[in-house]
């Protein structure tokens, strides 16, 4: 007898490929799901390369410049 996350997969896979994108963005989102202590540590460390930039201590790059490296 065929479990049921079997079927269901058999099922999903059966699916047009737009519908299963659905499917897995929305796997994927029920998976990220980030703890406040997290958050605030990534707002820190925008908040501080945000005022390294403006304190002129952080160069930046054009995009271009940046996307050029990975061709």
């Amino acid at each position: 007898m065929k479990s049921d996350s079997n079927t269901l997969l058999e099922d999903v896979l059966a699916l047009p490929v737009n519908q299963r994108i659905e499917v897995v963005e929305k796997l994927l989102q029920s998976l990220d799901m980030p703890s406040k202590q997290t958050e605030e540590i990534w707002a820190e460390e925008a908040d501080s390369r945000v005022e390294s930039y403006e304190d002129g201590r952080l160069g930046s790059l054009a995009a271009e410049e940046v996307l050029q490296k990975y061709k």
